[in-house]
C-alpha cells in the first residue's frame, strides 16, 4: 500500500505533467526545454506598394523610413487591395500580424523575392513630377526596402531572414538587376545586418552578393548549407545585352558550394525567386490549342542556364534537400528529376504571394521541421479571402492532412505528382489551392494537363511530350 499522502502524490503528478507538456505538444515552453520541432516561415512576392495613397507620397519622400509607419497609420486609405492590385500598408500589416500570431519565434524566415511593387520606378517618377532624378528614385527605393525590413523586425526582432532578390528588386527595373552594380553595393550591408543577422561569412558574402546577389549562410547549422541563388540572372525575360558571364559565374559558384557541402557531409537548402521549368501561364496563352495540346513551351529560364543547372542538380542530388521559390504568386511545386527519371524528384516548393495582383488570394506558409535534422515534416498554408474586407488570414490546409502522401519531401512530393493521374481528390485539392481559393482560378479541364505536367517535367521537350500525351 502506498503510504505517501494523497496531496503529495497529486502535486508530483501535476509537476510531471507540466514538465512533459511542452514535449507532448511540440511547443516552446519558454523555460529552455528542448522541443521536437522547428518552424520556418515563408513569405513571398510581397510587392509592397508605398504609392497606394498618393496623398501621403510627399510625406514619405521627406521622411526617414523609421517614420513611415506613423505616416501610413494616419492615411485614410484603410481598405485591403482588390484583386489585380499590389500589397498596400493594410495588407502588409495584416499579413505580418497574422504570421506572428501563428508562430512568434520561427527558426528562420524565407523570403523568395520581390519586395518592391511592379513598375516602381515609373510610378515614382509620375508622382514626383518635374525635376525627378535617379538619386531621388534610388533613395526612395532604399527607404522602401528599409521600411519593409523594419516591419519584419518589429514582428520578428531576432529571426534571421534567408532572402533572395526578385525581378522587381533593383534600381534599374523589371529583370534589369545590374550584376556588380550600385543596387547590390548599396544594399549589401543593410541586408547582411538586418536580414541575415550577420550569420554568414562577411567577406564571402560581400564578394558574391555585390557581384550578383548570391551568397551562402549558416544560421547555426553545421549540417546544412543555406544557398541563395539569384535566378534573375537566368531569366528568359532578361534582355540580351545583360546576358552572359554573370550567370555562368554564379552557376560555377553554385557547383563549388555543392561540392564543398558534399565533402563536408552537409545538405543544401536553396532559396531563389524564379523556379526553373515552364512558364505555364505564357505557355497556355501563347501555345495551347483548343484541344489542350501545346505547340511549344514558354520557359522560365534561358535554355543554356537551365541545362547547366539541371546537370549540377543531378550531379549533387545527394546534397540538394529542398529549394524554395516564388515569382508565379501561386501555390505550386516542381520536381528536379534526373534525365532518366530513375529516382524521386528533388522538390522546389513555390510559395503563394502576399500580393493579389495575379488575382490570387494573399497567402503564406509555415513549415514544420524536425528540430534535430531539419527534415521537412509538414506545412500549413494560410490565406486571406479578399472578397471580405473584415476577413483575416486563416489556415487553408495542412499538407499532410490535405494530400495524405506524407511529408513535403522528395518522396512525398513525387507521390503527390503521381497521384494527380489517379486521384480526383488530389487533383481537385491542388487546383483549389493553386490560387489560394480565389474565385478567379484560371485552371480548367482543358488547360489542366499544362499545369499538372509543369510540376513533374522541368525539361521543355519532356514537358511538351507529357502534356500532349495526356490529351484524350
Amino acid at each position: 500500500m502506498n503510504k505517501t499522502p494523497y496531496h503529495i502524490r497529486l502535486l508530483c503528478t501535476v509537476v510531471i505533467l507540466l514538465l512533459l507538456t511542452p514535449l507532448l505538444l511540440g511547443a516552446d515552453s519558454g523555460c529552455g526545454a528542448a522541443t521536437p520541432y522547428n518552424h520556418v516561415l515563408v513569405i513571398s512576392d510581397v510587392h509592397f506598394d508605398p504609392f497606394d495613397d498618393p496623398t501621403i507620397f510627399n510625406d514619405l519622400v521627406n521622411a526617414n523610413a523609421a517614420d513611415w509607419n506613423a505616416i501610413f497609420a494616419k492615411s485614410t486609405a484603410t481598405d485591403l487591395p482588390g484583386y489585380g492590385s499590389e500589397t498596400n500598408y493594410p495588407l502588409l500589416s495584416k499579413a505580418l500580424n497574422s504570421a506572428a500570431s501563428m508562430q512568434k519565434n520561427p527558426s528562420l524566415i524565407i523570403l523568395p523575392g520581390d519586395i518592391l511593387r511592379h513598375h516602381f520606378a515609373s510610378t515614382f517618377n509620375e508622382l514626383f513630377g518635374a525635376g525627378v532624378t535617379s538619386s531621388d528614385r534610388n533613395g526612395f527605393i532604399l527607404k522602401t526596402l528599409k521600411f519593409f525590413i523594419l516591419q519584419v523586425q518589429e514582428h520578428y526582432p531576432n529571426t534571421p531572414v534567408l532572402f533572395t532578390l526578385g525581378n522587381n528588386d533593383s534600381y534599374q527595373g523589371n529583370y534589369l538587376l545590374d550584376a556588380g552594380g550600385e543596387f547590390l553595393s548599396e544594399t549589401a550591408d543593410m541586408f547582411y545586418t538586418d536580414f541575415l543577422k550577420s550569420q554568414a561569412d562577411s567577406s564571402a558574402y560581400s564578394t558574391t552578393y555585390k557581384a550578383g546577389g548570391y551568397y551562402t549562410a549558416t544560421f547555426g547549422r553545421d549540417d546544412i548549407i543555406f544557398i541563395n541563388l539569384t535566378s534573375i540572372l537566368f531569366s528568359k525575360n532578361r534582355p540580351t545585352p545583360v546576358l552572359g558571364d554573370a550567370a555562368y559565374t554564379q552557376l560555377d559558384w553554385l557547383e563549388s558550394q555543392l561540392l564543398a557541402a558534399r565533402q563536408a557531409g552537409k545538405r543544401a537548402f536553396i532559396v531563389t525567386h524564379i523556379p526553373p521549368g515552364t512558364d505555364v501561364y505564357g505557355t497556355v496563352k501563347q501555345y495551347m490549342k483548343s484541344s489542350g495540346a501545346i505547340s511549344d513551351v514558354a520557359p522560365m529560364w534561358h535554355a543554356d542556364y537551365q541545362t547547366r543547372f539541371m546537370s549540377i542538380a543531378d550531379t549533387y542530388e545527394d546534397v540538394l534537400e529542398v529549394a524554395f521559390s516564388g515569382h508565379t504568386h501561386l501555390d505550386e511545386f516542381r520536381l528536379i528529376f534526373d534525365a532518366a527519371r530513375t529516382r524521386n524528384g528533388d522538390p522546389i516548393l513555390t510559395c503563394q504571394s502576399i500580393s493579389p495582383i495575379f488575382y490570387n488570394n494573399p497567402g503564406y506558409k509555415l513549415f514544420t521541421l524536425n528540430a534535430t535534422n531539419w527534415e521537412l515534416i509538414d506545412y500549413k498554408a494560410y490565406t486571406l479571402d479578399l472578397t471580405d474586407q473584415n476577413a483575416d488570414f486563416k489556415i487553408a490546409y495542412s499538407f499532410q492532412d490535405q494530400y495524405v502522401v506524407g511529408a513535403p519531401t522528395s518522396k512525398g512530393m513525387t507521390d503527390l505528382f503521381t497521384s494527380f493521374g489517379v486521384s480526383s481528390s488530389a487533383k481537385d485539392d491542388y487546383i483549389a489551392n493553386y490560387y489560394s481559393d480565389s474565385e478567379h482560378n484560371a485552371i480548367n479541364d482543358t488547360n489542366w494537363p499544362s499545369y499538372r505536367m509543369s510540376a513533374g517535367y522541368i525539361r521543355p521537350a519532356l514537358y511538351k511530350a507529357a502534356v500532349n500525351a495526356s490529351i484524350p
